[in-house]
């Protein structure tokens, strides 16, 4: 009699048809958008060598840079001088840099078959000329967006000495000098001589076909991780440049490529971008290879399900006005909605009623306990304003609690791991059959949760500097 009554209270209590209560889902949410990806710049350094400069300019340089002959001389102490002197070149051209990010060219020259004539009336006679002759070129380049190197050269020509001793007869020796017509000569060849190695190195440091063959080959994805597989994509979208600097090796091209670095948790490897023509360059007083790579710290639905399979089979108790109710977790899913994670648990009591409830919560990341947990763990609207109606006492047991308690992941150990790997990676990574990605892993953090239709992730960010080289 008692055992009937009881059964009685209990369907009136939560007013129960088919003795079940089981609420409807919650409203479907606007799926969330994963992290945008940020832009990274891959510095590659390329550098002519000096030995390649100087090869093209003894190549274009011509061996005589100047001949003048019977030109007349504006001091003369007598009725007519004229002179006459070639310029060589002295050997082959050298290149260095001046320590202030400037090139000097040694351009050795020396003067030949220089003499001058003198005539007083019926007399006439010459003598050798002595001269010392020397020439300082330096060169500073300029880059230009549509990938010109132009070079501003200063050459400079010194003249020491350049005279002749001429011994005329009856009338004595006389020193002639040439100094000042000679310098005045081959200052009107500067001009000529700039233009020569202008013309020489236009186009022919390789600065443009190496960075072109960086920015192909930089379009590729590479395996980042076997289990779970993680592809690392790299799409180059644009450059940048500093000007030329002459460095101890040789004149050295400082480009920053513009990439977004993206990670891709798939089992085949995505396709990979394809590449557009070279850009041009944007000019840049410094380039600093830095890189942002989004990784997630991945935990499948599945996964999270299996946290709460823990509690199936498990009682717990209920307080329904003057008695306690204890049922069993007989079923439970996890899934997504949105930004949030929806629990769904239902229990059967002894007198084998199931009721049901839907709760919500948002993924929180604690970085201190490195424990993603749900903030706000609740019941869903519908599913209180259904409890609150026809099984009130549902509300007043422990299972939100250890729902809560039990959908709890620490993910220490895979950002451990996860920042183990791409030290490891980025050290040295091949990407494809040219590149080499050398990276340092100077800050790893967990920044932003968001879920999927499969997963809930953690997003961590990887950041340092990067640069590649072309082999």
């Amino acid at each position: 009699m008692y055992k009937a009554l009881l059964g009685f209270i209990l369907i009136s209590a939560i007013g129960l048809s088919a003795c079940s209560v089981i609420p409807k889902a919650p409203t479907k949410k606007t799926p969330v958008d994963p992290p945008a990806v940020d832009l990274s710049t891959l510095e590659f350094k390329v550098t002519a060598p000096y030995a390649a400069i100087a090869r093209e300019l003894n190549q274009t340089l011509q061996n005589q840079l100047y001949w003048v002959t019977r030109e007349p001389l504006d001091s003369c102490p007598v009725d007519e001088c004229t002179y006459q002197v070639r310029v060589l070149r002295n050997g082959k051209v050298t290149v260095a840099h001046d320590g202030k990010g400037g090139i000097v060219v040694n351009l050795p020259i020396r003067a030949a078959d220089g003499r001058v004539d003198i005539k007083a009336g019926p007399a006439k006679a010459h003598g050798d000329v002595e001269a010392d002759v020397t020439a300082t070129v330096t060169l500073k380049f300029t880059m230009q967006p549509n990938w010109s190197a132009i070079p501003n050269v200063q050459v400079a020509f010194k003249v020491n000495k350049a005279q002749a001793r001429v011994k005329l007869p009856l009338f004595g020796t006389y020193t002639i000098s040439v100094r000042k017509k000679l310098t005045e000569a081959l200052n009107s060849e500067r001009n000529k001589l700039q233009r020569k190695i202008v013309e020489a190195l236009n186009g022919k440091l390789g600065f443009r076909s190496k960075a072109a063959s960086a920015w192909n080959n930089l379009h590729d994805t590479q395996l980042l991780n076997d289990q779970p597989p993680i592809w690392l994509m790299v799409d180059p979208v644009s450059l940048k440049v500093e000007n030329l600097k002459a460095e101890a090796d040789g004149l050295r091209m400082a480009l920053g490529i513009e990439a977004y670095l993206s990670t891709h948790a798939r089992q085949d490897a995505p396709p990979p971008p394809k590449p557009e023509a070279l850009p041009n360059l944007k000019i840049v007083l410094n380039v600093a290879g830095r890189y942002k790579l989004s990784v997630p710290i991945r935990a499948s639905i599945k996964e999270v399900n299996q946290l709460l399979d823990t509690l199936i089979g498990k009682e717990f108790t209920f307080e329904a006005a003057d008695m306690t109710i204890t049922a069993k977790l007989i079923d439970g899913q996890v899934y997504t909605n949105g930004p949030d994670l929806v629990a769904y648990a239902e229990v059967r009591t002894a007198k084998a009623i199931r009721v049901g409830a839907y709760l919500n919560g948002t993924p929180k990341y604690d970085a201190e306990s490195t424990i993603v947990y749900l903030d706000s763990f609740d019941y869903d609207a519908d599913t209180n304003n259904v409890l609150l109606d026809k099984a009130e006492w549902f509300l007043h047991g422990t299972i939100r609690e250890n729902l809560q308690a039990a959908l709890r992941l620490n993910i220490g150990e895979d950002l451990d791991n996860t920042r183990q790997l791409i030290a490891e990676k980025l050290r040295d990574m091949p990407l494809g059959e040219r590149i080499v990605l050398h990276g340092t892993l100077d800050k790893f953090a967990a920044r932003k949760i968001y879920t999927t239709e499969d997963s809930l992730n953690v997003d961590a960010l990887a950041e340092g500097r990067i640069n590649i080289e072309l082999k």
